[in-house]
């Protein structure tokens, strides 16, 4: 008996939010990092807030994969170039 188009469709949402959400998170470090990297204590120290670091936490270990630290890191620092080249910092 074929499957019904509502079960495949929904089946077909599923996967693209399991490949869709994946993505967003890891194109959400960078800038969410240097936003946080611009703010400063008083003291002049660099804060983060614990929850961007455990926000952060997995992209960091993701890196540490050998095929996908190349392409992590590329964005990363491309990241900071735009920054940069807006005067940002």
């Amino acid at each position: 008996m074929p499957e019904s188009p509502l079960a495949s469709s929904s089946r077909g949402w599923w996967y693209a939010l399991t490949a869709v959400l994946p993505l967003l998170y890891l194109l959400s470090i960078p800038p969410l990092y240097f936003s946080f990297l611009r703010t400063t204590s008083s003291s002049g120290a660099f804060d983060v807030p614990g929850w961007v670091r455990f926000y952060i936490g997995p992209y960091m270990l993701l890196t540490d994969i050998p095929l996908l630290a190349e392409p992590m890191r590329t964005y990363f620092f491309w990241w900071a170039e735009v920054l940069d080249a807006r005067g940002v910092w």
